[in-house]
């Protein structure tokens, strides 16, 4: 992640974030984390209230524009929203 971008998510709830983005089961990312597969899913619910998202698709949409993922799925660079 660029250092200029605020991230509104937690360190932890970032990795989750990522490792599900990556196609990643909870219980994948859960395990890769060394967390219970209850922690992982706490914080995959902070970061879906955090940032305003319902499913998957959206929540990868997001991590994209924060730019805590890269687009995996074009060779287009995504602009990530910087906040003031």
């Amino acid at each position: 992640m660029s250092p200029h971008i605020i991230s509104p998510l937690s360190p932890r709830e970032t990795q989750v974030v990522r490792g599900l983005a990556q196609g990643k089961q909870v219980e994948a990312v859960a395990k890769r984390l060394n967390i219970s597969p209850n922690t992982a899913s706490a914080h995959l619910y902070k970061a879906v209230r955090k940032l305003g998202v319902s499913g998957r698709a959206e929540l990868t949409l997001a991590a994209i524009r924060l730019g805590i993922v890269k687009c995996p799925c074009t060779k287009h660079v995504v602009e990530p929203e910087v906040t003031a």
